[in-house]
């Protein structure tokens, strides 16, 4: 009986240690390969488009919006932000130079068609939800 309890023992031990070293590992790699969709993706809409400091990924601008973090701009949060979308009171424009005078976008942004196209376009999506 011993004999079994320690081989038991020894058999959980290892496990515990052996399991959480085996997840770190695939973490790390994870973490280390770069996806080819990302690289693409940032490649496609020019460098306005890869986060910054004082820069939104176009998806997440259009979410702060949403959620009203640009009310103190004038614009709406929740379902009004989406009958403003609808009725041309907000587009990327109004959208992106309101995240510029609050220091979230860099002033390049206006000039970067690749990025006014893909806020447009996460506008069209959130309308169409």
């Amino acid at each position: 009986m011993k004999r079994f309890a320690f081989v038991l023992l020894s058999v959980f031990t290892l496990s515990s240690v052996a399991v959480p070293t085996l997840a770190g590992q695939v973490n790390n790699n994870r973490q280390s390969t770069p996806t080819t969709e990302t690289t693409d993706q940032n490649e496609s809409f020019g460098s306005q488009s890869t986060p910054t400091e004082d820069n939104l990924e176009p998806v997440t601008l259009v979410q702060l919006a949403y959620q009203g973090y640009f009310e103190d701009q004038g614009i709406p949060s929740h379902a009004a932000f989406k009958s403003a979308i609808a009725n041309g009171d907000v587009d990327a424009e109004t959208l992106v130079r309101s995240a510029i005078n609050k220091g979230r976008l860099s002033s390049d942004a206006m000039n970067d068609e690749g990025y006014l196209n893909i806020v447009r376009t996460q506008l069209e999506n959130l309308n169409d939800r």
